[in-house]
């Protein structure tokens, strides 16, 4: 779904609405609603993302904005099944470019976890999605 083209539409609407007649108010209030209308927009599909989410048995829906392209994605959140009773000694060695590292060391941060536990769970989760179909994304649009 494009926030551009429902952004453009909606902010023609309200102008449409106000009668704005005057070529200086109304590039005034174009000014205006150029800023408002696509950060309301986000805002709103992120709330009715979040309602969604509440009532899903199991999982949840996450809008990702990519430019103007807005993409509702269904995030399967099955309970990851616990370790294999190992007592965690197994150690492994990845070598990762600067970036990536750094890309990792920031979502553990934003999960609050340390990047060790941050890494065996993503491995955990990859290992465990194996053979399921991956990525079920809800595409679509809904009308008054």
């Amino acid at each position: 779904m494009t926030l551009k083209h429902t952004a453009e539409n909606l902010r023609e609407d309200l102008l449409a609405v106000a009668r704005i007649e005057e070529p200086a108010a109304r590039e005034r209030a174009v000014r205006i609603l150029d800023g408002l209308v696509p950060a309301r927009l986000t805002a709103f599909v992120a709330e009715v993302a979040e309602e969604v989410s509440r009532v899903l048995p199991g999982g949840r829906v996450e809008m990702r904005l990519s430019g103007d392209e807005l993409e509702a994605v269904y995030v399967d959140e099955v309970a990851l099944p616990p370790p294999d009773g190992d007592d965690n000694s197994a150690r492994i060695t990845v070598r990762l470019g600067a970036a990536l590292k750094e890309a990792v060391d920031e979502a553990a941060v934003a999960e609050g976890l340390s990047v060790n536990a941050y890494v065996v769970g993503a491995l955990l989760s990859a290992t465990h999605r194996q053979g399921r179909a991956r990525g079920r994304r809800l595409r679509g649009y809904g009308r008054a």
